[in-house]
């Protein structure tokens, strides 16, 4: 299991490592990832990514990191998470080594990509945008967490949810939270700042697409935080 040498690459703990692959089963949209969507693609080439970056392989990180943006968008995170790594190892080394720059490149190319299909099937670079979701939902942008404080309030204020609207917005307002609290909870325990980077960059990113209900990805964001 490859999250399982990953955690174990960076807390050299058996325990940690398996109570990570635990936790990740047990989350509540990990069933996501035993259908046939692309979201266990997805995961498994995230996670790749980070192992093969910790491994010093930057060319195969940044190949991993790309499919995983062309095989879904919120891989477009990767993008600054690989800028703010690209300074953090300039400003340690002091030295400009292109090969830094090679996942930055590869996850530029992918979306470029990714861009380029959009407006080859659909007419539109920014068809992703737009598109509708299942239960007549669309995507569209909005600040990061408005709707999410503003869905917990409505969650809040009424006794029994409504379906519709749980289905729709009330779980991926519980999930972003519950993203934000396991953020904060690695912080607390020192978790290497790349997954806080990669972690907060997702919170940010996920809830500006207004209408994109429980997004199962949010088990990329807390794999490490297990």
């Amino acid at each position: 299991c490859l999250l399982f040498k990953l955690v174990y690459l960076d807390f050299k703990s058996e325990r940690i490592a398996w109570l990570s692959v635990f936790f990740l089963n047990i989350y509540p949209t990990s069933y996501f990832t035993i259908s046939v969507y692309a979201e266990s693609v997805f995961l498994f080439l995230a996670i790749a990514s980070f192992y093969y970056l910790n491994k010093n392989k930057l060319l195969i990180s940044g190949l991993a990191a790309a499919g995983a943006l062309l095989t879904r968008i919120p891989g477009v995170v990767f993008i600054p998470f690989y800028f703010f790594y690209f300074l953090y190892v300039r400003k340690k080394q002091g030295l400009f080594n292109f090969k830094i720059i090679y996942p930055i490149l590869l996850c530029i190319t992918a979306f470029v990509i990714y861009l380029v299909v959009n407006k080859v099937y659909y007419g539109e670079f920014f068809y992703f945008l737009t598109e509708k979701l299942s239960f007549n939902t669309t995507k569209n942008l909005i600040l990061p967490l408005r709707e999410t404080f503003s869905d917990l309030l409505s969650i809040n204020r009424s006794k029994i949810p409504d379906y519709y609207f749980m289905i729709t917005r009330g779980w991926n307002a519980i999930f972003t939270t519950f993203a934000l609290v396991i953020t904060a909870v690695g912080i607390v325990y020192r978790v290497p700042w790349t997954y806080f980077v990669y972690s907060l960059s997702s919170i940010l990113f996920f809830p500006r697409l207004h209408g994109a209900s429980a997004m199962p990805d949010t088990l990329c964001l807390s794999f490490q935080y297990s």
